[in-house]
């Protein structure tokens, strides 16, 4: 059910390793998300079956650092795994379709998998909402204001066209600098 895609071999050790894991309902783009951040091409929508993990090594102020992408799938086949999937996450990425308001609507039930059991990954769960490239079906408003009420950092992106993409990993390679 994991298929790694490794972005560059590197046989030395990094200074940090950070794990990010994305979650949201099936289609809403997390396998896009995840695929721009270690810098390849937009592709077609697939469904992920069960997880699927990128290695992207960086290098700030000398150092290396490894991060590595969980993408999951948003099949309520797979939900009991959640669990094995956030488990050792440093970072959280709950990816919605600002374009289908279901996807909105189900935010809910992917913070309870969060809150529920990690609820120290509260400080770095990120709430994504992709696509904002097509026709907005909710409200930037509504969302913010769902982010506000979350206590979670909100960002638009659109993994296709590269929009917004550079805000979140320039975000994260900042929390990298600060924090770990």
């Amino acid at each position: 059910f994991i298929f790694p895609i490794i972005k560059k071999i590197n046989f030395s050790f990094p200074n940090k390793e950070i794990k990010i894991t994305l979650l949201g309902e099936s289609n809403v783009g997390k396998t896009c998300i995840s695929r721009n951040y270690i810098g390849l091409n937009f592709t077609e929508p697939m469904n992920t079956i069960g997880a699927q993990f990128h290695d992207l090594e960086i290098d700030i102020n000398g150092e290396k650092n490894k991060i590595s992408i969980w993408d999951t799938s948003g099949s309520k086949d797979y939900n009991s795994l959640i669990e094995i999937f956030v488990r050792n996450s440093d970072i959280i990425y709950i990816v919605f379709d600002i374009n289908k308001r279901s996807s909105f609507e189900a935010l809910d039930f992917w913070f309870k998998q969060v809150l529920d059991k990690h609820s120290s990954l509260l400080k770095k769960t990120y709430l994504i909402g992709n696509k904002c490239d097509l026709e907005r079906k909710v409200s930037l408003e509504e969302v913010e204001e769902y982010a506000f009420n979350k206590k979670v950092r909100y960002f638009e992106v659109s993994a296709k066209m590269n929009i917004g993409m550079d805000d979140i990993k320039m975000n994260n390679f900042w929390e990298i600098l600060l924090e770990y």
